[in-house]
């Protein structure tokens, strides 16, 4: 299997780490099953792999009311039981280990919101704006990533790709500018690359919904989008559907909420809608579905505000640098939810 996955991967095995395989070998191993079934594998059925994450999803709310075409899908294939979120467990990190197989500190990602004076000064960085990447990309030399994703290496493989997410996330797995003709799209919180895809999307679909307490209508709307335009040339080697729920309505009203459990619906009715289309094309029987989260979800009850904590004990701390500029000593906040970073 290790030659195997060498054979296709060959740009990411060279940079990885001892430390570094084992999360590697159980995204790719998979992976590489599936994507070689003329080269390695001629009994092989999957000429496809679609991924689909539900942000925020825990394991304990999959049952047969909350999810039947889930339940479904497991019955019918392999259940993964011992898998676990990378720390920290937030969305663009662990976005960024599923697209890398690396973690944070090979990756290059750490956090949702970093400091990253050289982007800007003064303030922390959302890590999946479009803006910070090109900065990033532009500061390092091409490396805001450290390590080539998933989607870089298919495309250097002249295999296609299409990546839909309703957040920003999925910048990450495919963010590089391109031509209108290139092997990969990638549709990201309603904004999509190459650009000349736009107007065909909001003319078929109309506007990406504004944000709101869930995000059912943009997970809808970026479904729609993938089984509709996106797929209609054909289903590519590798996709990827990132639905923002039952994370938003989580964040909102808390895990095992009615509104949480109902965008938990609405997320397996859109895996129901993903799974229809492969069956309408006629690509279910050579197609390898599969469904993860990101992350999990506890319940918090009161966050620890540090830098106040921090002042009140005699360090000189802060959320935004001050005009005045970072003194010797000085400590930048940077929240990630249960996780706070200090800078120094």
């Amino acid at each position: 299997m290790n030659i195997l996955i060498k054979a296709r991967f060959p740009m990411l095995l060279n940079r990885l780490t001892p430390e570094a395989m084992s999360i590697t070998w159980k995204l790719f191993t998979v992976l590489a099953l599936i994507l070689l079934p003329g080269r390695a594998l001629a009994g092989g059925k999957a000429n496809h792999v679609v991924v689909v994450v539900w942000d925020g999803m825990r394991p304990d709310f999959v049952t047969r009311e909350n999810t039947p075409n889930l339940m479904r899908l497991a019955a019918q294939g392999v259940e993964f039981t011992k898998h676990h979120p990378v720390y920290i467990s937030t969305t663009e990190v662990n976005g960024t280990a599923l697209s890398t197989g690396m973690y944070p500190g090979e990756s290059g990602i750490v956090g949702n919101k970093e400091f990253r004076p050289g982007i800007d000064p003064s303030n922390k960085v959302l890590m999946e704006e479009l803006e910070a990447v090109r900065n990033g990309d532009k500061l390092t030399g091409g490396h805001y990533l450290e390590r080539p994703t998933l989607a870089e290496i298919l495309h250097n493989e002249g295999m296609r790709t299409v990546i839909a997410g309703a957040k920003g996330v999925v910048l990450l797995e495919d963010r590089a500018a391109r031509p209108g003709n290139a092997l990969g799209i990638n549709l990201f919180a309603g904004e999509v690359l190459p650009n000349e895809h736009a107007r065909q999307l909001t003319g078929l679909l109309g506007q990406f919904p504004a944000q709101g307490l869930d995000g059912l209508a943009r997970d809808l709307w970026t479904m729609h989008a993938l089984v509709g335009p996106l797929w209609y040339n054909g289903v590519p080697p590798f996709s990827l559907l990132w639905l923002s729920e039952p994370d938003r309505s989580q964040h909102e009203t808390g895990p095992g909420s009615a509104a949480s459990i109902a965008a938990i619906r609405h997320s397996d009715e859109a895996l129901g809608r993903v799974l229809a289309c492969l069956d309408e094309k006629s690509l279910r029987t050579e197609t390898d579905v599969i469904v993860v989260s990101d992350h999990g979800f506890s319940t918090v009850d009161q966050n620890a505000e540090v830098a106040e904590a921090l002042r009140a004990n005699g360090f000189h701390s802060y959320r935004t640098v001050p005009v005045s500029g970072a003194q010797k000593s000085d400590i930048m906040v940077v929240g990630n939810g249960g996780s706070v970073f200090l800078y120094v």
